[in-house]
Formats: structure tokens, C-alpha cells, sequence
């Protein structure tokens, strides 16, 4: 349960997560020149993805890695830091 709202995740279904993948994927490989960007998506009622809006700047990284309790880019946390401090 969220520790503020109260609100119950058991058993809640994100539907076509796949689909949200790959819209994401395919709109990304269009922005390469952005580097990292954060996607805000939602579904319609056929689960269709919709694109809500796109972050260029200023993206949060900590509260992902906090709720984990892990690194969000893993193994590749070196590379991904190397290809930051280049831009």
C-alpha cells in the first residue's frame, strides 16, 4: 500500500505495457541528438498507447532508484555517466 494514500496495489493491472514500450522506443530512436528524455504515457480504452508529454530537461532520476532500492541504469551506470558528462 502507498505509505501516504493508503492506496492497495495488489493485484492492479497495467495493461499493454509492451505496447507503452514501444512507442516510447520508436519515438525515441526519432530524438537520438535529446540524450536522456522522460516519456509520460497513458492508454485509451483499447489500450492503445497515448503519449501525454515528453521531458527534455530537468528529469528526475532519485525517485525511481529510492522506491527500488537500485541504481536505475544498473551495470551501465558507469557508461551512462560518461555519456552525460560528455554533453
Amino acid at each position: 500500500a502507498h505509505p501516504d494514500t493508503g492506496t492497495v496495489f495488489d493485484n492492479y493491472f497495467v495493461g499493454n505495457v509492451h505496447g507503452i514500450l514501444e512507442a516510447a522506443y520508436e519515438l525515441h530512436s526519432r530524438t537520438p541528438q535529446l540524450g536522456i528524455l522522460s516519456w509520460g504515457f497513458t492508454l485509451d480504452t483499447a489500450e492503445t498507447p497515448v503519449l501525454i508529454e515528453v521531458n527534455c530537461t530537468w528529469q528526475g532520476i532519485w525517485f525511481p532508484q529510492i522506491v527500488n532500492g537500485v541504481s536505475a541504469f544498473g551495470d551501465n551506470t558507469e557508461s551512462i555517466l560518461r555519456l552525460i558528462a560528455r554533453k
